[in-house]
């Protein structure tokens, strides 16, 4: 939302009603983030979601009631997400810190025993890291047939697009919508009410900018929006009668008589105005409005006002990628972070959802997760022109001083023959179906991908170069699997030589099968087990002290220093399984420690998910995968592949308060003692948990298959005196489940 435009606009009496009937039987563009702000944002929002992480539990009941209203009124809405990241990184981190800033004055209030206070301080910064949200949102659209499309870059200006072109009927967004070439924006729809608001942009130019459109643009620029942020000398304006932001740039650009470029140019030097890089954000977000990318009604790529954009539209765009990837993306087939990263040459890290404090945390971001990043770039670009095969990438971390250069990335030196390291995999629909009926599943899975090469004759049955006589893939079932495995041999579960399991995988498929002779069921413990590999790997599933400077709370603190020690390391590996809850806000017990420790695993989950798309874009992009497949078979392969949804770390907390509660009493391994708190749990401190025990008895399953692999890990996975540690945990727990 243009900042003050809503106190503005009202005030100007621009803000009009309508009758819900005038859009009966019509077509309705919807920008799909502001949506599902408001939904976060609503008066039935879950407060507590950033201190859990994850998704909202509500969020697909609240989805499916939004539809019925749609389908009840004879609306036919039309979802518009944003794709890669063109304009408004800056002002994304920008956010991002302000929100991490309200976060931990929650935790402040939390820590200090004032729980009211905190749940309320907590709800003012439910939009926090909502971007993963958007995919799984999409997921659920597609199930239940909900149209939806994934700009190329901007949804506003493919919204704006769809209405000049009359492809929609109306459109429905933020303020964002008005500073592009567009007619009429609905601000929202009420439907206990039968109404819908809404206000033209013409309204807007002649109250404010008295018919001058280059200076509502601009003064909706600087007013500060999702497209940049706020210029500084606006956001320090300390007069007693402050102006909504809207108006105060717009009286700024009259009274100096300047234009925005020139006001910019004048504050450049100005310390928070070099800090932000003002000028050359603001330059970028005002040549967007004119010339943005979007996709025809034919699927075409458009600049738009193609006659007279500028030489250097890559500045403010990014770096162009083939049509085809566009495509992809629309369908939500392919996610755009690694895209984004790769046009922009950026990765711009920002604080996960516990602020990033911790050293364990910024040492895993600038270090450690490097070369799996690396991986997926140069998985992607050696698909890709030239160009990206001799242009670097960097990364620049919200933890250092902004005057820091960033990290180069040395995405061509660090994947050298990657594409070539995986061309084996062109496994045919008839092997896929035999093999999976032999594994007595009816799905691929990271579990099927695994346990297929459990047979070494299948395995190297699979060694598939592509021929002159190898046909396109064109089945579902055959395309997730070839990318399963071709992912799981560039994190190195599977070997290259002989498409075996290596030492790393067979660890991996001793989990599962541990898992598996624990009736859990491969779709509830195959993503959580690989995540466990993966922490091994990155050298943090274990019981240290992960967060020392600054301390976070919600660590263990009954029973001894050994309970303590115990139930961490069993609470860890519970984090990486999600709990099973009433789809309503959470209510209960908070550990900022456990979430801080959740952020941990989101990074290793997004890392697994990037590989995956670049293992499907690149199978598009080389001609692996049939592109003719039917739009609907292409989304059932994107959201059908793992790591879709984020983890909450519920089932953590769940774990960490029954053994703190059991360290406690009098005789920790007793049957009253377990029985009792497990009655409490379910009673009083978890009452929306669908069924408290059986929640506590999956974490242990997971706990079991964890143990087991450990135990049989080689060594440069788990050292041996780590196993001994996991060891002594085990038996601590037996008596205690």
């Amino acid at each position: 939302m243009i900042n003050g435009f809503t106190e503005w606009a009202t005030t100007e009496r621009l803000i009009q009603k309508s009758s819900l009937d005038q859009l009966k039987d019509r077509c309705l563009a919807i920008d799909a983030e502001s949506h599902i702000h408001k939904i976060l944002t609503a008066d039935a929002k879950e407060p507590l979601l950033p201190a859990l992480g994850g998704t909202p539990f509500n969020i697909e009941n609240t989805i499916d009631e939004q539809i019925k209203q749609f389908e009840d009124a004879n609306i036919k809405p039309f979802f518009i997400f944003h794709g890669i990241s063109a304009i408004g990184e800056n002002k994304k981190l920008v956010t991002s810190e302000h929100l991490a800033k309200k976060i931990d004055e929650a935790w402040d209030l939390y820590n200090a025993s004032n729980p009211d206070q905190a749940v309320a301080a907590f709800g003012t910064a439910c939009t926090f890291d909502s971007e993963h949200i958007y995919r799984y949102v999409q997921s659920i659209f597609h199930r239940k047939n909900v149209p939806f499309l994934v700009a190329p870059y901007s949804a506003y200006a493919q919204i704006a697009y769809l209405e000049n072109e009359k492809i929609v009927d109306a459109i429905q967004g933020p303020s964002e919508l008005l500073a592009f070439n567009t007619q009429r924006v609905i601000l929202d729809v009420d439907f206990e009410k039968k109404t819908f608001s809404w206000v033209t942009r013409q309204s807007c130019i002649d109250s404010l900018a008295v018919g001058n459109v280059a200076l509502w643009n601009e003064a909706a620029l600087l007013a500060g929006s999702n497209l940049l942020q706020t210029l500084p000398q606006l956001e320090n304006d300390a007069t007693p009668a402050r102006s909504p932001k809207i108006k105060a740039a717009a009286d700024l650009l009259k009274r100096m008589n300047m234009t925005g470029h020139t006001i910019c140019l004048q504050y450049q030097d100005e310390p928070l105005n070099r800090q932000f890089d003002y000028l050359n954000n603001f330059r970028k977000a005002q040549m967007s409005l004119k010339h943005h990318v979007i996709t025809t009604y034919e699927g075409e790529m458009v600049v738009l006002e193609r006659g007279s954009m500028p030489n250097d539209v890559h500045a403010f765009i990014g770096q162009r990628l083939p049509d085809e990837i566009y495509y992809y993306v629309s369908r939500g087939v392919v996610g755009t972070r690694v895209l984004s990263w790769r046009t922009s040459g950026l990765i711009l890290e920002k604080p996960p959802v516990d602020g990033g404090q911790s050293i364990t945390y910024q040492t895993l971001v600038k270090d450690k997760m490097v070369p799996q990043r690396v991986k997926s770039l140069a998985l992607l670009s050696q698909s890709l022109h030239r160009f990206y095969q001799h242009n670097d990438v960097n990364l620049r971390v919200f933890f250092q001083p902004q005057d820091a250069p960033p990290r180069k990335l040395n995405v061509n030196d660090g994947g050298a023959d990657i594409k070539a390291s995986v061309s084996t995999w062109h496994v045919s629909k008839d092997a896929v179906v035999s093999r999976m009926k032999a594994v007595k599943t009816t799905e691929p899975s990271l579990y099927f991908a695994i346990e297929s090469l459990t047979s070494s004759d299948f395995a190297k049955s699979t060694i598939t170069p592509k021929q002159s006589s190898t046909k396109p893939m064109a089945d579902s079932t055959q395309i997730q699997s070839n990318a399963l495995w071709r992912y799981l041999q560039l994190h190195d579960y599977i070997t290259r030589k002989d498409h075996t399991l290596s030492p790393v995988g067979k660890t991996l498929h001793i989990a599962y099968k541990t898992a598996l002779s624990k009736g859990l069921k491969p779709e509830d413990f195959s993503e959580p087990l690989l995540l466990g590999i993966e922490l091994l790997r990155l050298k943090v599933l274990n019981y240290d002290n992960l967060f020392p400077v600054p301390p976070y709370h919600g660590a263990p603190f009954r029973g001894s220093d050994v309970d303590q020690r115990n139930t961490l390391l069993v609470s860890r590996v519970a984090c990486l399984g999600r709990l099973k809850h009433k789809p309503i806000g959470y209510t209960g017990p908070l550990s900022r420690h456990l979430l801080g420790y959740k952020s941990l695993i989101c990074l290793a989950r997004q890392s697994q998910r990037d590989m995956l798309d670049m293992n499907l874009a690149t199978m598009f992009l080389d001609g692996d995968v049939d592109r003719n497949i039917p739009e609907k078979a292409l989304k059932d392969i994107g959201f059908s592949l793992p790591y879709l949804q984020d983890n909450d770390c519920g089932l953590g907390i769940a774990v960490k308060h029954y053994l703190d509660e059991l360290s406690a009493a009098e005789d920790p391994t007793s049957k009253d003692a377990r029985a009792t708190i497990k009655d409490k749990g379910r009673t009083s401190w978890f009452p929306h948990v669908v069924d408290y025990a059986e929640s506590l008895s999956y974490a242990f399953s997971l706990w079991d298959a964890m143990y087991t692999a450990v135990q049989e890990a080689p060594a440069e996975l788990v050292e041996a005196s780590q196993k001994e540690e996991w060891k002594s945990v085990d038996a601590w727990l037996k008596n205690r489940r």
